[in-house]
């Protein structure tokens, strides 16, 4: 659809039946906005960024989205079958029923909608609430090996967030990354509820943070109440006593026992 001479692009308000096979999409400013019915399984290969505007149903049919360019599900889709991101970033903006979504490698899934089932981020996947800072929602999210959750923080009341109304799965290996936008800086006792979730399997053990001016990011009570902090870190005098102190109290026991 369309080709790089294009440069206004086109809508297309038709009605389509998806029967397998690949979409391309050569051209900028591309938008489908007919009722369309996913048959089979159906690739769209995003070479320019697209939008579909219009709903695509089917009781069978899955959606792989192949391309560096960005693809955004902007109006609810109701398709049943499984949504596979292999290349480049899927925005899903709305409702999207069905099976799960794939996050496989070199895939990126964000947006700001509602996903009825499971997020699964494999090695390599990302997964990136917004297309900015902004809220997906989904039933469950696993993240394997390799796989990252990426969250970004504008200000201490405009950030990512991760809401999971069942379970996150998180395997060891997986990353939490952090990302500040437009120059900001948190500051000690500034905190983010980026996740929230009725149950939390597993622990992030990998982060990939920037450099605070003050303070340390503190990730322990991200696993039971999905919030992340920034905590002050005690001056090394302090450090100091608290190891004379427990030195002194073990000393003191030891010669109670004796």
């Amino acid at each position: 659809m369309g080709s790089s001479a294009d440069t206004e692009g086109f809508d297309l308000p038709y009605a389509f039946d998806l029967r397998g096979g690949v979409v391309t999409i050569d051209g900028p400013g591309v938008s489908l906005s007919g009722t369309s019915n996913l048959v089979t399984q159906t690739t769209f290969q995003t070479n320019y960024d697209f939008e579909i505007t219009g709903e695509i149903g089917g009781n069978s049919g899955g959606l792989v989205k192949n391309g560096d360019a960005v693809m955004s599900l902007a109006v609810d889709q109701t398709y049943a079958g499984f949504t596979r991101i292999n290349e480049g970033v899927l925005l899903v903006n709305a409702g999207l029923g069905g099976n799960d979504v794939l996050v496989n490698n070199g895939g990126t899934l964000g947006g700001h909608g509602d996903i009825a089932s499971t997020i699964e981020a494999r090695s390599g996947g990302v997964v990136a609430p917004g297309s900015s800072t902004g809220t997906l929602t989904a039933g469950a999210a696993e993240f394997q090996d390799g796989s990252t959750l990426n969250l970004e923080l504008l200000s201490i009341s405009d950030f990512d967030r991760l809401l999971i109304d069942g379970s996150i799965t998180v395997a060891p290996g997986a990353l939490l990354e952090i990302t500040l936008l437009d120059g900001y800086m948190p500051s000690v006792g500034d905190q983010f509820d980026v996740l929230d979730f009725a149950q939390f399997n597993g622990e992030f053990d990998s982060f990939l943070t920037p450099t605070l001016s003050e303070g340390s990011w503190d990730f322990s009570e991200l696993s039971s109440t999905g919030v992340l902090r920034v905590t002050a870190v005690p001056e090394p005098g302090t450090l100091v006593l608290f190891t004379l102190c427990g030195a002194a109290l073990a000393i003191r026991r030891r010669r109670t026992q004796v």
